[in-house]
């Protein structure tokens, strides 16, 4: 009897997560498909605030990745006995007749299956994400989950949006495009390689993506096509003869969000330096469940494929955008957690929208008149003053903060003596509010101008069959 001259392999524990490029790791569980590891399931957000370095760094949550090493552990274990019924102790004593060939005393390499992988580990964690997303009290919104639907492929003959195109069109960017301009949705197929080409483009792009002007600085959208539409009219055409930046909201509670979001992105796969995506709260898995995107490309496309590749492109938007070093651009405001730009160029912006933290806060956050920050009424970000305004305009050397994120009956409004500027582009807003709408162009002298438009007419837009007269309104 004697101990082996080499232990048993120990399980692989997953390397820490924050080590990993933002950019990656998606990218990882889309090449290495898998399994879901069974019985894993989101942890609660925590219901205290976390500093910034670990709110905004680490993807995944240190529950989950204990939960995770665990089943790791366990998986090791059976396999170990399974093979050879020996114990998954690494000092395993066997007995040997044969002291001579200490070769032959030790389990050959392929006697044990390997140990799983971490890609096979987190290959679910993106539909886990997608199918069951967690509640807390940070929770920005107190209306119902709405559960994913029993995949099924659309019949041939089902009646579909304007859109509906049946297979694969075999264009590109150039027909999808003109396609888009009519608020004609794309094939599946088609729809999600223009997310990949899109994918592409932005995992170019920083976290604060440079612009230079001249350029036009649009607000909310929310699948108001038509009234898109008439924003390129207002601006002055579409890119490349206009550079554009949009501040976030594409989609949800218009009836056209799948058809919006379509025709960003054609644009952007076309002509990427032309226009930057800034994402909004609204680019979520969660809040897309609610306010409408989900059930909407589930009723086109008749299951949730391509709204699961429209949120993987909402994980790489940018987080914020400057015109000439001096103009932040930003969907809702400031962060506690948040002193510097270089701060904000560090966030991990791959992934799902936090519920609290940096991230969260920059596209949740609201100016008010407070004097430093004060509890925000949504439930998430906060809410900052004047104070806060000016300082980081100073520390930064930025001469305006411009944002969306609240609706504005003027469509645009100033804020702390000019520090911060709120824009908003959906007019009309859910088909009812009766406000107006403005988008805001910057020239090189970076004094902002503004242009207002109204809705267009009931009789120059399309409605989907019995959505007439509804819209769900929200601030």
């Amino acid at each position: 009897m004697r101990p082996l001259s080499k232990p048993l392999p120990e399980p692989i524990e997953p390397p820490a997560l924050a080590s990993l490029p933002a950019c990656e790791l998606p990218t990882i569980l889309e090449a290495h498909p898998g399994p879901t590891p069974p019985n894993i399931s989101l942890p609660k957000a925590p219901t205290a605030r976390r500093h910034s370095r670990s709110s905004s760094t680490n993807v995944f949550p240190a529950q989950l990745l204990s939960e995770l090493r665990a089943q790791s552990e366990s998986i090791v274990a059976g396999q170990q006995a399974a093979a050879g019924g020996l114990p998954s102790s690494s000092s395993v004593v066997i007995s040997d007749d044969d002291d001579d060939d200490d070769d032959d005393d030790e389990p050959s390499s392929d006697t044990l299956a390997p140990p799983p992988t971490l890609a096979t580990l987190y290959a679910g964690f993106q539909e886990s994400i997608d199918s069951s997303t967690s509640t807390s009290s940070r929770t920005p919104t107190t209306a119902p989950y709405i559960p994913r639907r029993p995949s099924a492929e659309p019949s041939a003959t089902a009646p579909m949006s304007l859109g509906e195109s049946g297979s694969s069109s075999g264009g590109g960017p150039d027909e999808w495009l003109e396609m888009a301009k009519k608020c004609k949705y794309l094939p599946e197929s088609d729809m999600k390689r223009l997310c990949e080409l899109v994918k592409e483009c932005l995992m170019e792009e920083s976290n604060i993506q440079p612009v230079k002007s001249p350029v036009t600085v649009c607000g909310d959208i929310h699948g108001q096509f038509y009234d898109l539409m008439e924003l390129f009219k207002v601006g002055g055409g579409f890119p490349p003869d206009i550079n554009y930046v949009f501040l976030g909201d594409f989609v949800d509670r218009g009836y056209f969000s799948l058809e919006t979001f379509t025709l960003l992105m054609c644009l952007k796969a076309k002509y990427p330096s032309h226009i930057t995506l800034v994402r909004g709260n609204h680019e979520s898995r969660q809040i897309t469940q609610v306010y409408g995107f989900y059930e909407e490309c589930q009723t086109k496309y008749g299951n949730a494929s391509v709204w699961k590749s429209c949120c993987q492109v909402f994980d790489f938007l940018a987080l914020a955008a400057i015109i000439d070093g001096k103009v932040l651009c930003v969907h809702g405001g400031l962060s506690p957690e948040i002193r510097t730009l270089d701060q904000i160029r560090v966030v991990a912006r791959a992934q799902e929208i936090p519920h609290e933290g940096a991230f969260c806060d920059l596209v949740w956050s609201d100016p008010e008149d407070v004097d430093t920050w004060a509890v925000s009424p949504r439930g998430a970000g906060w809410l900052f003053g004047d104070k806060v305004a000016s300082e980081f305009n100073h520390v930064n050397n930025l001469t305006l903060i411009a944002r969306a994120h609240q609706l504005v009956n003027e469509g645009y409004k100033y804020h702390f003596k000019n520090a911060v500027v709120t824009v908003w582009s959906a007019p009309n807003y859910c088909y009812r509010c009766g406000n107006v709408a403005s988008i805001m162009q910057v020239e090189e002298d970076l004094q902002p101008e503004f242009k207002i438009f109204r809705a267009v007419p009931d009789d120059q837009r399309a409605v989907p069959p019995g959505r007439a007269g509804r819209g769900e309104y929200f601030l």
